[in-house]
């Protein structure tokens, strides 16, 4: 499905993210509907390293705070490289308030829902954040306060 070209094609990505159980990650400062950019892959990329080289040095659970979670794009790359080099044995928790904006995404109201029947015009940064955390697979991991 083609995610850019024109707002029309952003916002039928977007719906197809929720209304499918699918993550979505704003990749750029210009997406048309979360406003915003979600995190650079050099910093994710970053993250996902320093688990990797923290489960050669022993084999302990990992345990993370992450202060800040945004729509996830972090905790869900941390609890990913958890899974993949240390079996899914380790636990992140991630605190946000969420309550810095009152955002939405930039789509027609009272016109996509989600599986539970939201609108998801509605949707919050938190909301993205559960949906994106659930979308991954990685709701046993991370746990959000």
């Amino acid at each position: 499905m083609k995610r850019f070209g024109n707002k029309e094609d952003a916002t039928r990505y977007f719906v197809h993210c929720i209304q499918h159980d699918k993550p979505y990650w704003a990749e750029h400062e210009d997406d048309p509907i979360i406003q915003t950019i979600m995190g650079s892959l050099a910093r994710l990329a970053t993250l996902v390293t320093l688990i990797k080289r923290f489960v050669r040095r022993g084999n302990q659970p990992v345990e993370i705070l992450e202060i800040g979670s945004f729509c996830g794009a972090s905790a869900v790359s941390m609890a990913k490289a958890i899974q993949r080099y240390q079996q899914g044995c380790g636990r992140i928790t991630c605190i946000d308030p969420w309550a810095w904006t009152e955002r939405k995404p930039a789509i027609p109201a009272a016109k996509f829902f989600d599986a539970q029947g939201r609108d998801i015009a509605e949707y919050t940064y938190e909301d993205m954040f559960r949906h994106n955390v659930r979308a991954c697979g990685v709701d046993d991991i991370i746990t959000p306060i």
